[in-house]
């Protein structure tokens, strides 16, 4: 997300706010590129496959998506905190997939591939907020969030721009992000976070750890009682 997003780091591979791989994930490297030059010459792509052969990790735009148990996790718990409303998934189209055919579910993504989701994928670029839908804004009563970049900056512009899509000033947000923020998450004034017990997966080893934050209490990913 900068231009480049979803359960990412930064559009440089080895970029200071990137997660860093492990030498057993870099050795899935050629995979990598072995697959992508196949979804190049791949047309009609079939939404019934599994989310990973879907959309590989394009790690030119250092996307790494997270595993299947989070995804249906953060899924599960959106759709039910939403309580029939309409959800926002902000870079996290892996948890989106599990509710693709839900119609009040909608993907807020850079990455143009997913426009096989037609009219619940909304092009995003965090840098550009003035090109959101006018439909789209206070519209959703459920927001969960992956700032594409691991910098005060994106983490910033991302979370002004999902209160522009909240529905009202306490719609509920799901947060999934680098522990490394927490530093500058506990600077956003506007609504109190809660660490949660939960640790996010990805299907790569990632050796910066991750965290799930909430703006309610969340038994399914344990959330403190105690907000930042």
């Amino acid at each position: 997300t900068g231009g480049i997003n979803a359960e990412y780091g930064d559009s440089k591979f080895f970029a200071m706010d990137t997660p860093s791989l492990s030498l057993e994930a870099l050795a899935a490297l050629q995979e990598f590129y072995n697959e992508q030059a196949l979804s190049k010459t791949t047309s009609g792509l079939d939404p019934s496959k599994p989310f990973d052969k879907l959309f590989p990790e394009d790690w030119n735009m250092s996307q790494f998506w997270y595993a299947s148990e989070t995804a249906q996790l953060y899924a599960t718990e959106s759709k039910e905190i939403a309580n029939g409303g309409k959800i926002a998934f902000m870079s996290i189209p892996s948890a989106y997939h599990v509710l693709k055919d839900d119609k009040q579910a909608f993907l807020f993504e850079y990455d143009k591939r997913f426009e096989i989701y037609s009219e619940n994928f909304i092009f995003y670029d965090y840098n550009k907020p003035d090109q959101i839908p006018k439909e789209m804004l206070h519209a959703f009563d459920f927001i969960a969030i992956d700032p594409p970049h691991l910098s005060e900056d994106c983490l910033t512009k991302v979370l002004h721009i999902a209160e522009s899509l909240s529905r009202t000033e306490t719609t509920p947000w799901l947060l999934s992000t680098g522990a490394i923020m927490e530093q500058h998450l506990v600077k956003y004034k506007k609504r109190k976070f809660h660490l949660c017990e939960y640790k996010p997966k990805h299907t790569r080893q990632l050796l910066n750890p991750f965290s799930a934050y909430v703006t309610y209490s969340s038994k399914r990913l344990s959330s403190s009682n105690k907000p930042l």
